[in-house]
């Protein structure tokens, strides 16, 4: 499982992070995605590079991805409330 700092990262920046989300691509792993890391990538995007978010889209269509319905505890839940101020 990955987090929305992994995902961001590897998209925006590259580095380890990329070189993780590649080696999901050539097949090595399937990578499983709460539904909420992909809710918060998106508005993370979106709020700070907004020009990436078409390719943030093109990643999470990947076969590789696995989409979870995890529910975040309300322990994540304050900690990104508190990050992204989402009411």
């Amino acid at each position: 499982m990955i987090d929305t700092n992994i995902i961001f990262s590897g998209i925006i920046w590259g580095g380890p992070e990329a070189r993780l989300l590649d080696m999901a691509l050539s097949g090595a792993f399937t990578l499983l995605i709460p539904d909420y890391v992909i809710g918060e990538a998106r508005a993370v995007v979106s709020r700070k590079m907004p020009a990436f978010l078409g390719i943030l889209e093109q990643f999470l269509e990947q076969d590789f991805i696995v989409r979870s319905p995890h529910r975040q505890s309300s322990y994540e839940s304050t900690i990104w409330n508190g990050v992204a101020r989402i009411p």
